[in-house]
């Protein structure tokens, strides 16, 4: 995409149903006079991704404008935890990031599956497994539902040092 000025005029806006045309434009923001360069194209749609709204951001040129086009993330309509019964359920929807009428993304699942499991080791079930489950509703919507499977609580039934012979004559010494 070659240099174009930056006004909202000369951005056109595809795709979106739920963000707003201006909210996108608005990413795409210079300063009076200054060019829309292809680093500040490439910053925009970074910072598009980062809002976490879009799935897919595409820029082309058309004319003497740009055309944004997007696909946005489904959103969530609710967030269940399945086969839980060690850690409640409003404990892990404090600590997962995916919230219902939220924006559904896989990095954030992934995020949520890593927290959930380390929420579980500290309570010592370092075997727990989380599985992510994600169905389709209507209109743009997802039920995302982690089925957990906690195991058992592990435990250290022994403990054995082996070829340390020096170093516990060494201790002994010093007792």
């Amino acid at each position: 995409v070659s240099p174009a000025l930056a006004q909202s005029a000369n951005i056109q806006v595809r795709g979106n149903s739920r963000v707003e045309a201006d909210a996108i434009r608005a990413h795409f923001s210079t300063a009076p006079g200054e060019r829309l360069d292809n680093v500040k194209i490439d910053e925009a749609v970074k910072s598009l991704y980062a809002t976490g709204l879009f799935e897919d951001v595409r820029v082309t040129r058309a004319g003497s404008g740009l055309v944004v086009t997007v696909v946005e993330n489904s959103v969530i309509n609710r967030v269940y935890f399945e086969g839980n019964s060690r850690l409640k359920d409003a404990a892990l929807a404090m600590e997962v990031q995916s919230k219902s009428r939220g924006p559904f993304s896989q990095a954030m699942i992934q995020s949520d599956v890593a927290r959930i499991l380390e929420l579980y080791r500290r309570a010592g079930r370092y075997n727990a497994t989380v599985e992510p489950q994600v169905i389709s509703r209507p209109n743009g919507r997802v039920d995302l539902i982690f089925v957990i499977r906690e195991d058992s609580k592990s435990k250290i039934s022994e403990i054995e040092f082996v070829g340390n012979d020096e170093v516990g004559v060494a201790l002994v010494a010093l007792a």
